[in-house]
């Protein structure tokens, strides 16, 4: 029962089909907080036109507040993470409050003590009122902000396991193996050196494969030296492939979620196989600007290879992985032409 009531609170606070709830829950309260004002010092409830205005000045100006702290504020200092400007904010807000208050005090108008009292009472508990739902929101907004992060977090997850299972079998693939074991195999014949490094580095690409795709984190050059093992020993297994890897700035010390670029290349390797023509694949690293800037280019044969029912899967995983590491924080572009196939990225890298 508990996990059925935290599902649905989960529900209402994060589902953008609730937003309106969400915001007539809030409305709600608000109209609660300024249905003081229709009260007089006697608590007695009155509808004249000074004490309708005055309630209605007072519902719009907590509208006006809630609803600036809920979009501009809050957003822009709070959740950004600027602490002191956000107290800043407050304290200005809170004069502001005060001197608004005065102003738009209804009551007796006479001079006495008792009186002063009261109207200084009155705007203590406006000033309350109006502090009251610019902190509430900006708890509630923390809040929120925290459950779509583990929510991120549990999608994230899933996506990762995901991900490593899809990688793991294109990873060990017996096809792949048994063709580089044959090469080797033939080379033993030819080039007995030229097999043992075949082999070497087929047991370097499986144990990076095998030993980093459970890691949060690897180096980008660590990366990319795997992808080039990779598309070496794919030069060694076909003819006519070509095949470049160009690094442009400092990649040195900037880390990355690992095997990310992996899907594209084996994209690019699966559908670029030409047997009677050259075929290469061209891949590049800069960075610049605080952002990594990857692009994978490869041909495409003449003939269109068939394509597998279950194609696709491994870039709408990378896409989805991508979407829940770099949220708001990457671009991805494909384009699929006549004769070549290119693959663009660019990660922002900088917190």
């Amino acid at each position: 029962m508990n996990r059925k009531n935290n599902n649905w609170f989960e529900l209402l606070l994060t589902s953008p089909r609730l937003r309106i709830v969400r915001h007539l829950l809030l409305q709600a309260l608000l109209l609660a907080l300024s249905l003081n004002e229709l009260n007089n010092r006697d608590e007695e409830f009155i509808l004249t036109g000074e004490y309708l205005f005055s309630w209605l000045s007072f519902y719009v100006i907590l509208n006006i507040l809630c609803y600036l702290n809920i979009y501009l504020f809050a957003p822009r200092l709070l959740l950004a993470g600027k602490i002191n400007k956000y107290g800043w904010f407050i304290l200005l807000l809170t004069l502001f409050l005060i001197v608004f208050s005065i102003l738009t005090q209804v009551g007796d108008s006479s001079n006495d003590s008792m009186s002063t009292i009261s109207t200084f009472a009155d705007i203590i508990a406006s000033l309350l009122a109006m502090m009251l739902v610019i902190l509430s929101t900006s708890t509630m907004l923390l809040f929120m902000q925290w459950m779509h992060e583990q929510i991120r977090a549990g999608e994230l997850k899933i996506a990762t396991k995901q991900s490593e299972l899809s990688l793991l079998k294109q990873q060990i693939n017996p096809h792949f193996l048994f063709n580089m074991l044959n090469n080797a195999n033939v080379l033993l014949k030819r080039e007995p050196k030229e097999a043992s490094q075949v082999l070497f580095k087929l047991e370097e690409l499986l144990n990076y494969q095998l030993n980093n795709s459970t890691k949060e984190y690897v180096t980008l050059d660590s990366d990319i030296n795997f992808l080039n093992d990779f598309l070496n020993l794919e030069k060694i297994r076909r003819d006519h492939f070509e095949y470049s890897i160009t690094k442009k700035g400092d990649t040195s010390g900037i880390k990355l979620p690992p095997l990310l670029f992996i899907p594209f290349v084996e994209n690019a390797v699966k559908h670029n196989s030409d047997s009677d023509n050259k075929s290469y694949i061209h891949i590049t690293f800069k960075i610049a600007n605080n952002e990594l800037h990857f692009r994978c280019e490869n041909s495409k044969p003449a003939v269109a290879p068939v394509k597998s029912k279950a194609g696709g899967l491994g870039l709408k995983n990378i896409q989805r992985r991508l979407t829940l590491l770099y949220p708001d924080k990457h671009l991805l572009e494909i384009n699929n032409e006549d004769t070549k196939y290119t693959v663009i990225l660019r990660i922002t890298i900088s917190n």
